[in-house]
């Protein structure tokens, strides 16, 4: 966890240098304590870069919006926690892991800085190989409904990523229908 707060001044310094002001992290958490543990550290780093213009962003994965014994996910905690923090929201693994990303986005929109278009299909939970990938939008992801609804965030242009893992077809045709689905929705 301290390592959160140690990278604070090289990431000062590589935005001074480079002009880029939005640095992401992921933990993966999947425990209450788990997530507690480095809960103090992201709120120092997060603050410490927000006093200096730079934006500190919590990348999810599925485990992390997994309801917990506490009745919140992992990232509801650093969000909660962390007033300074903010999401680079995956909405793939978000999907794999139970979240409904609309009512995410409802609640926590002003605090999503960059969406992450991930799909996978239905069984991607019985899938060991990377043929559970999907092109964004031909999986079961609910990618439509949030491109539909991006006006509940706080995303800057530039700051909407499609991340096309391995799907069994052609990566460079996934990518093209996913932007292609992008440039398409009104």
């Amino acid at each position: 966890p301290e390592a959160i707060r140690d990278c604070v001044p090289y990431i000062e310094e590589i935005s001074r240098r480079t002009g880029i002001c939005q640095f992401v992290i992921s933990c993966m958490f999947d425990s209450v304590e788990g997530t507690r543990s480095f809960l103090p550290f992201i709120k120092e780093a997060s603050s410490l870069l927000a006093a200096s213009g730079i934006t500190l962003c919590y990348h999810n994965h599925h485990m992390d919006c997994m309801v917990l014994e506490n009745g919140m996910t992992p990232m509801e905690m650093v969000l909660e926690e962390c007033p300074d923090c903010m999401v680079q929201f995956d909405i793939g693994w978000a999907w794999y892991g139970g979240m409904d990303s609309l009512s995410f986005m409802k609640k926590y929109g002003s605090r999503i800085a960059s969406v992450h278009l991930k799909d996978l299909y239905e069984d991607a939970a019985q899938r060991t190989d990377d043929g559970r990938f999907a092109a964004v939008g031909s999986g079961s992801a609910p990618t439509e409904e949030v491109l539909k609804n991006l006006y509940l965030c706080n995303i800057a242009p530039g700051r909407l990523i499609i991340d096309q893992d391995a799907s069994g077809h052609d990566i460079y045709q996934d990518i093209e229908s996913g932007v292609k689905l992008i440039r398409g929705i009104k």
